[in-house]
């Protein structure tokens, strides 16, 4: 909306220019581009106010659902809020043993980073022997795409996927392959991720530790795919 007011404003003070070309109107031309720029300059104030407003909605619906910042709701409304830090809400959902809501905040905000971090806080065997399950079936398989992720090439570190490892191997095989939510894409996923195992465990000596773990996953993948 913001652009075609600044494109319809650009093309009247063009012809305005044409008009005033031919008869003299150069003073009026003047004041009109004056008044056009004190527009375009409300309008992109305008817009970033906007910008600021739906910034703040989302992340006072972050924190309202996350069950943070009740307490300070009652206030005045005196300042903006504060931009909600990714790391700082999946901490205090992991305190609040919402695994779910901890993983899935880690996921949605495609950060590899922010996932490695979040895997630290917890033993993968633990959750995997949790009942019920905390991890719903659409989390586990977003979360064990996102493992699988750049397994075999530079980008990942050593120690790092050799992390990675240990959660595939743990709560891949919690994925239920009959479940409706996950049925249609779990051997894209699957395959995917086996590409990038095999390419690791290709790379690594026979004796290496994160190479035998890559092989343990291969298999947990492969069980997966022959279901």
């Amino acid at each position: 909306m913001f652009g075609q007011i600044e494109s319809a404003l650009s093309g009247w003070l063009a012809e305005s220019r044409q008009q005033a070309a031919g008869s003299g109107l150069a003073a009026a031309v003047a004041q009109l581009q004056a008044v056009a720029g004190s527009l375009q300059r409300e309008v992109a104030e305008g817009h970033r106010q906007l910008v600021r407003l739906a910034s703040q909605g989302s992340a006072a619906g972050a924190t309202s659902s996350g069950g943070a910042g009740g307490g300070r709701s009652g206030g005045g409304g005196g300042g903006a809020a504060a931009p909600v830090d990714p790391r700082a809400r999946v901490s205090a959902l992991l305190a609040a043993r919402d695994y779910d809501g901890a993983f899935n905040a880690a996921l949605s905000a495609a950060s590899p980073d922010l996932l490695t971090w979040t895997c630290r806080q917890l033993s993968p065997a633990q959750l995997a022997a949790a009942e019920p399950p905390p991890l719903s079936q659409i989390c586990l398989l977003s979360l064990v795409q996102q493992l699988g992720a750049n397994l075999g090439t530079p980008v990942l570190g050593k120690a790092d996927a050799d992390l990675r490892l240990d959660w595939l191997t743990e709560v891949a095989p919690l994925l239920e392959p009959s479940a409706p939510a996950i049925a249609p894409h779990l051997r894209g996923v699957l395959g995917s991720v086996m590409a990038g195992l095999k390419a690791l465990a290709g790379q690594l000596p026979h004796t290496d530790p994160v190479g035998r773990k890559a092989k343990l996953a291969i298999h947990v993948v492969n069980s997966l795919l022959h279901q």
